[in-house]
């Protein structure tokens, strides 16, 4: 079982945190040793948006749960994302 995604309205998450283009930038680097945007910017913003720390961190086997990030160029920041297709 599961629940199936409604895409109907409602409050935002509570722990989304909106990032700059710089913040955005130091994510991207962090992707660029191999992990993904939604890791690094977890780990990024775990480490108080201490890049080096975040890499250590992701390098450690850092496992996420952290806040949602919201890159200025995604379009979560205007809407919710739809739920995916099968």
């Amino acid at each position: 079982g599961g629940a199936r995604g409604g895409g109907g309205g409602g409050a935002p998450p509570q722990n989304v945190v909106r990032l700059t283009r710089e913040e955005a930038e130091a994510v991207g680097r962090l992707c660029e040793l191999g992990f993904s945007r939604e890791d690094a910017a977890q780990a990024y913003l775990a480490c108080d948006k201490n890049e080096s720390l975040a890499a250590n961190l992701l390098f450690d086997g850092f496992g996420g749960g952290g806040p949602t990030a919201v890159f200025p160029d995604s379009p979560a920041a205007a809407a919710p994302a739809p739920a995916a297709a099968a």
